[in-house]
């Protein structure tokens, strides 16, 4: 299974390889932009080559920052989107569990359906790799599956949802009480 997944997609370690030595070439570019503009604004054209390259610049602690309410939307929806490039990305599952189980039209479903790419794109290898335990992401599995059985959201962020807990319990990641 996971020969033939490495055959048919390129693998993550080859295309974070490509993304640093993206953001290596654009770095002039980035610090040209003028002060006290987000640098996650200067992808805002929807390329994901340019999001994934702004989000190897800026980092994973940067980035989950940024999917705080004090950021503005626009900057929380590039943020959201730039999650599954960063180098840890199960480490935003719980703020975009929070994220999807709010009011917000847009954000709401683009948090949900990034945790479901996080979920989906998981392997035990990286994890261990990265030396994650599976139990280590058991409040953010909770927090999922709490949000696929809330009556208060949305049917298809309630099926991103759904999907991403079960992706991550085939993990082995147990469900922990979520608080």
């Amino acid at each position: 299974m996971a020969m033939e997944r490495a055959h048919t997609m390129p693998g993550r370690w080859l295309l974070a390889a490509v993304l640093a030595a993206l953001a290596l070439g654009r770095g002039v570019a980035a610090q040209l932009a003028p002060s006290g503009v987000d640098p996650l604004l200067s992808a805002a054209d929807g390329d994901l080559l340019d999001l994934a390259a702004t989000a190897a610049k800026l980092g994973d602690d940067a980035v989950l920052l940024r999917l705080r309410p004090e950021a503005t939307t626009q900057v929380r929806l590039l943020a959201i989107r730039a999650t599954p490039f960063l180098h840890a990305p199960e480490r935003a599952l719980p703020g975009l569990a929070v994220i999807a189980g709010g009011r917000d039209p847009d954000l709401a479903p683009a948090a949900a359906r990034r945790a479901f790419t996080i979920a989906q794109e998981l392997q035990s290898e990286g994890l261990a790799s990265r030396e994650i335990l599976p139990a280590s992401l058991s409040v953010a599995r909770a927090m999922l599956v709490r949000l696929a059985s809330s009556a208060l959201v949305r049917a298809d962020i309630s099926l991103w949802a759904a999907q991403a807990a079960q992706l991550l319990g085939a993990l082995g990641v147990p469900t922990a009480p979520a608080n």
